[in-house]
């Protein structure tokens, strides 16, 4: 250093200076042919995850296997709590959140959730709620297709005729997870079936404004 010259010094401090700007993710602003743009010496950072994650295990911080007294312990006194009945032959509680059911456990018609009962099924309607492919309750059929591949629609005359939603290219892990069907417009049946009426109905068509109205994980 002894050896440098004033100006040469000078550079130096500069380049030194500019170094630490840089590391500091000191934005600079450049003036080209085409505008203005500016760059920053940070990596790009992950963004914010802005919705609730559905897994095979869990949907938000409620999880299969966990006890309704551990779910509400970790929700805190800000929840509410509503039991009722789900479907025919299923009850449910539902948790709410700033006025809105977030998602149901759901367990057999008839029977009482306490705090000592393991969580068994889930259900959510509720659009905030999606999978890290980012599909969920609100996703249409024909984005859903993009993401998981050639969709499959059927019901089952002894199961209520529940329509169930299913995917060619599912992920590996995801077979806990259900999707159930609907059109928006008709809130009916998503598939148009060629021969409806027998005990089992499957297609692989479906009404343009198809969605996925629910998701369960059981």
């Amino acid at each position: 250093m002894n050896n440098l010259k004033f100006p040469q010094l000078i550079s130096a401090s500069l380049l030194i200076l500019t170094l630490a700007n840089i590391a500091n993710a000191a934005p600079i602003t450049y003036t080209g042919s085409k505008g203005q743009y500016t760059a920053s010496a940070n990596k790009p950072t992950t963004p914010e995850v802005k919705y609730g994650l559905i897994t095979d295990k869990c949907i938000g911080s409620a999880c299969l296997g966990m006890t309704f007294g551990q779910l509400k312990a970790k929700l805190g006194n800000k929840v509410k709590y509503k039991a009722g009945q789900f479907m025919v032959d299923i009850d449910a509680v539902r948790v709410i959140q700033d006025g809105k059911v977030q998602y149901e456990i759901c367990y057999g018609a008839g029977e009482k959730l306490r705090d000592k009962d393991k969580i068994t099924c889930l259900s959510t309607t509720n659009s905030y709620y999606r999978t890290k492919e980012g599909v969920g309750p609100g996703t249409s059929l024909i984005q859903a297709q993009k993401i998981y591949g050639r969709a499959t629609v059927s019901n089952r005359a002894d199961n209520e005729s529940r329509e169930v939603l299913t995917f060619s290219k599912l992920p590996s892990g995801y077979q806990r997870i259900w999707f159930r069907p609907e059109s928006k417009s008709s809130h009916d049946f998503a598939g148009i079936y060629a021969d409806w009426g027998k005990e089992y109905n499957q297609t692989n068509r479906f009404k343009p404004d198809a969605y996925i109205r629910q998701v369960m994980i059981n």
